[in-house]
């Protein structure tokens, strides 16, 4: 089930008031696709993830919030990048909002978060069925993943993870040569565990040409083999949100930030995969 409320904020940009909905819970029914996204009920939220000033067009998880300094907004929301996606945008608007929040990013020099806002983008493209914007946003996207590996961090696992994420992007955005060379490297350097058995999987859709919208459940059961083993999950961004998994997933604590962790148990085959 999923629960949001409409609360009364004030833009941090600008000043003016708006009534901005805010999710409060929400619920997955299943395994989230290779690059994270998450299963239903969570999966239809994206409207929710990132609010929009109807003022002055500042977008971010709260816009009642300043997160990168009074420095950095006032300069990109000037900027033609910024006016092109707000004003002369053509594509779905929910998009152009994730593009905003991740010129954002890049300007507080944050790629794993500006990666993750372009990743949405593709997301709202592939519902929409525009195929040409959704690559052009998973490009965007596996930039800003490359400089995020490039910064050295001890959280082994969010690294795992990060690398597991970019191979699916590269892939969906049809960069084979790319997604194949960066497949190997990892596998070369992975540990044994579900992030490594994805990565495999991977290889063969890399292989076969394969674009489509796989889920982990297809990578951790394609041999009809069952899988127990922590993942990691998209998650919607907001911290008073609370995600509660359904059916043979049971949750943990999640960590800091979008990515909480489930216990999977599923025999679903690869032909089970997604539609988008």
């Amino acid at each position: 089930m999923t629960v949001a409320r409409s609360a009364k904020t004030v833009c941090v940009a600008c000043g003016a008031e708006s009534q901005q909905p805010e999710l409060t819970s929400t619920s997955l029914l299943g395994t989230p696709d290779l690059d994270l996204r998450p299963s239903e009920l969570a999966r239809s939220t994206l409207p929710l993830w990132v609010q929009e000033c109807p003022h002055c067009g500042y977008v971010g998880e709260r816009i009642s919030a300043a997160p990168y300094g009074g420095g950095i907004w006032p300069h990109v929301l000037l900027s033609a990048d910024w006016q092109e996606l707000a004003t002369d945008w053509r594509g779905p608007p929910l998009a152009s909002r994730f593009l905003r929040l991740r010129l954002l990013e890049d300007a507080a020099d944050r790629p794993h978060e500006a990666a993750k806002a372009s990743l949405c983008a593709a997301w709202i493209a592939d519902d929409a069925g525009d195929r040409s914007l959704a690559i052009a946003c998973r490009k965007t996207s596996a930039r800003r993943f490359d400089m995020a590996l490039s910064i050295a961090t001890d959280d082994e696992d969010a690294q795992q993870w990060m690398r597991v994420r970019l191979i699916d992007v590269l892939r969906r955005a049809e960069e084979w040569d790319a997604a194949a060379l960066r497949c190997a490297a990892f596998l070369e350097i992975m540990p044994e565990g579900n992030a490594r058995t994805i990565l495999r999987f991977q290889t063969d859709l890399i292989g076969k040409r394969a674009a489509a919208c796989f889920t982990v459940a297809d990578a951790l059961t394609a041999n009809g083999g069952t899988q127990r083993q922590w993942i990691r999950v998209e998650r919607p961004p907001k911290a008073q949100t609370s995600l509660r998994a359904t059916g043979r997933w049971q949750t943990s604590q999640p960590p800091n930030g979008w990515l909480s962790r489930l216990w999977v148990s599923s025999r679903r085959t690869s032909s089970q995969r997604r539609s988008r």
